[in-house]
């Protein structure tokens, strides 16, 4: 699709974000944010960032993730201490970011464990790079909750106001 970008009117190109709802999109925008400069900014939701850790533990349920890389999303079949596998993580290229994310996630995600969303905000933090990141409590791996979801919509919607339109700076933005 790259192709395709190159044919469009520049001033709609330079205003791009990525905008991925969550799960294995959320791994994508992630992988995505850390190896081009072509987004303005994203934003991230519950997204797997260390790949190691997630193929080698359980899910909330007590199943092995391993599937979700040799059979389901992730489809990496290499073992998981390739160089296959070590190019697809997503923290390694955390220095990499040129733009600012945000990201979102729900504390009591049985899919994923929330933690993968605090080491991509820990590791941008330490590198001095423009993140926030939003964490609702009790909120699995979709929110259910209507108060969280409006919040959520808002919070979004003032980030690419924000970031796309030269608007205001929120406070809940923290000193970007």
């Amino acid at each position: 699709q790259p192709k395709q970008v190159v044919n469009l009117n520049w001033n709609w190109v330079v205003n791009l974000t990525v905008f991925s709802r969550h799960s294995f999109g959320g791994y994508e925008a992630a992988y995505i944010m850390g190896r081009s400069r072509l987004f303005k900014t994203a934003i991230i939701g519950a997204p797997m960032v260390d790949l190691e850790s997630a193929y080698l533990t359980l899910d909330g349920h007590g199943q092995s993730n391993m599937w979700r890389f040799e059979d389901g999303q992730v489809r990496i079949t290499a073992p998981f201490y390739s160089s296959e596998f070590k190019d697809n993580e997503v923290l390694g290229r955390a220095k990499d970011y040129a733009s600012p994310v945000l990201i979102w996630t729900g504390t009591a995600d049985k899919q994923l464990d929330w933690k993968h969303s605090m080491k991509l905000q820990s590791a941008l933090w330490r590198l001095g790079k423009k993140s926030t990141m939003l964490v609702y409590p009790e909120e699995e791996h979709v929110l259910m909750d209507k108060k969280n979801q409006l919040d959520l919509s808002q919070k979004v919607r003032d980030w690419l106001e924000f970031y796309l339109r030269d608007g205001k700076r929120k406070e809940w933005m923290g000193m970007q």
